[in-house]
């Protein structure tokens, strides 16, 4: 998701070591089952920190709009950048949740896009 240089960087490895944990994911299912675990937790954080954050930012729009004058053509605007942020964020969440599903698969789900070089099919780098 990240690159390499990023994984290496954050958790204080060489490449050479990243390389040598892919290598061993491919036959090692105890340690695709730890992997697994760990990307299901903190897929599961992660959702959980966007829902308070989501509500509030709901929250904060809808009492802009119903406090907001009309006739001020920038309080418009604004509301309705806010009201179409928020269809965005509607439609991100179901295409997250699709893909929340289909990643938390069987374990050799997880093994393809890590052991091929951590990138899923179709990521940028």
């Amino acid at each position: 998701m990240f690159g390499d240089a990023t994984a290496t960087e954050r958790h204080g490895i060489s490449l050479r070591t990243l390389q040598r944990w892919r290598e061993q994911l491919g036959n090692d299912d105890k340690l695709a089952q730890c992997v697994a675990e760990k990307r299901r937790s903190l897929d599961e954080q992660w959702a959980e920190d966007l829902v308070p954050a989501i509500r509030a930012s709901i929250d904060f729009i809808k009492r802009a709009a119903q406090e907001a004058t009309v006739a001020d053509p920038n309080m418009v605007h604004s509301i309705v950048g806010g009201f179409k942020i928020l269809t965005d964020v509607a439609i991100a969440q179901k295409i997250l949740d699709e893909r929340l599903a289909r990643q938390r698969g069987p374990v050799d789900a997880v093994r393809g896009p890590v052991a091929s070089g951590g990138e899923e099919p179709g990521s940028e780098r």
